[in-house]
């Protein structure tokens, strides 16, 4: 295991790439960056056919998991009533039974089904208040892995509020869907960067292996990085409080809301301000992080990250 503690908030730095025997492949999807890198020369069609797949993968992510696209098939669960069954395409149940393996992983920390109280909270937070307890209690019986059922491509829910939001794993799901897609295609030395998660396969064109540095916040020069990390077909992912937060008296409330309090964790001292966890794919990392964040302290979640022979987890405090 390796642990690195430091008082700063921390953000991964993107590759450093030879710009020699690798094509770069730049853009935008569903607000956020991303960055493919091959770590080879490619012809103009080999480039198209490249880029083709990269749309396709991004429109099958918008198209299923993305909770904000309102004709997503995940919105179509969310609406479903009570008990209502739903036959789920092969990539939804695939992501749902992913997700029900690290809810398992992390006894119930990562918990998709904590937006069902999460998003009363956030617009009350964000007029500068809190929810009021009726709404939080309407929520209450809303929130819990165990109210969602899987059986094959079926899935139901017992609760109609139950609503999941998969953004904890999902984001990092498409990451490893875009690299293996591109490995089926050929292409074996692949980097790929997506809103600050990161997946590799193979090398850097370098004849080594992918690296990547961790460095400050809003600081990605790699002369100031806090640490450095090769990469051997792993996934990269960061969870932090410092990018969603709000003041209501004297306590600064995060995004982050714990399923088992159903209370979103505060800003305090000593308390862990980001997680950045290497796994052996994106989607664990970043379903991982997420979890990290719960613990009342380093120490403590240093003791549960112990467990994990296959994974590196850096916890930065505040």
């Amino acid at each position: 295991m390796k642990y690195l503690l430091v008082a700063l908030l921390v953000a991964l730095s993107g590759c450093q790439s030879s710009q020699k025997a690798a094509s770069h492949f730049d853009g935008q999807a569903m607000t956020m960056r991303y960055h493919v890198t091959i770590g080879k020369n490619l012809s103009d069609q080999e480039k198209d056919r490249i880029q083709m797949a990269i749309d396709d993968n991004f429109y099958l992510v918008n198209q299923i998991f993305n909770r904000f696209n309102p004709q997503s098939e995940l919105s179509r669960l969310n609406a479903l009533s009570g008990e209502e069954r739903m036959v789920m395409s092969d990539e939804l149940a695939e992501l749902l039974q992913l997700t029900d393996r690290m809810v398992r992983l992390t006894h119930g920390k990562f918990d998709p089904t904590v937006w069902s109280i999460q998003e009363i909270w956030k617009k009350a937070l964000e007029m500068g208040t809190l929810p009021e307890a009726n709404h939080l209690e309407e929520r209450t019986r809303a929130v819990g892995w165990g109210k969602v059922h899987l059986e094959g491509r079926k899935v139901w829910k017992e609760e109609t509020l139950t609503q999941l939001d998969l953004s904890g794993i999902a984001k990092g799901h498409a990451i490893d869907l875009m690299v293996n897609k591109l490995n089926q295609m050929g292409y074996q030395d692949v980097y790929m960067e997506w809103g600050g998660e990161i997946r590799v396969s193979g090398q850097h064109p370098e004849k080594r292996p992918w690296t990547i540095a961790i460095t400050p916040l809003f600081d990605p020069d790699p002369e100031h990085s806090l640490d450095t990390v090769a990469l051997q077909e792993q996934g990269v992912a960061t969870s932090g409080d410092y990018l969603q937060h709000w003041t209501v008296g004297v306590d600064t409330y995060t995004h982050i809301v714990n399923p088992e309090t159903l209370k979103p964790i505060k800003r305090i001292d000593g308390s862990i301000a980001s997680v950045t966890v290497c796994a052996p794919t994106c989607a664990m990392a970043d379903a991982l992080a997420t979890a990290s964040m719960l613990f009342s302290s380093v120490e403590e979640a240093q003791e549960w990250a112990g467990s994990f022979d296959d994974v590196s987890f850096w916890f930065l405090s505040r």
